[in-house]
């Protein structure tokens, strides 16, 4: 959620340079300039997220790998048999 506020602040910064440069307070050079630095700086931080997040899962998916060869193997040497579902009867639903 905060990134979500940080993109309204940017929005808004944008409305007031757009301001500026409409009133010639600014010109074009700034004005282009300071979007594009702006700009540069949020989609560097989005590339970052992208980046945490993504070592995140795939920490989670080592982790859970992990976890299952560990009860496979504690099940191997403890000499019971692992835990198995029911069969389910499949049943047909054609030409009901």
């Amino acid at each position: 959620m905060r990134y979500v506020g940080l993109i309204r602040e940017f929005d808004g910064l944008i409305a007031k340079l757009d301001t500026l440069w409409l009133s010639g307070v600014i010109g074009d050079g700034a004005y282009s300039r300071s979007i594009y630095e702006w700009k540069r700086r949020l989609l560097r931080l989005a590339g970052g997220i992208r980046s945490i997040a993504g070592r995140a899962m795939i920490a989670a998916r080592r982790k859970d790998v992990q976890g299952d060869t560990k009860e496979v193997s504690d099940d191997a040497t403890s000499g019971e048999e692992a835990p198995v579902a029911p069969a389910v009867a499949a049943t047909s639903f054609a030409n009901d």
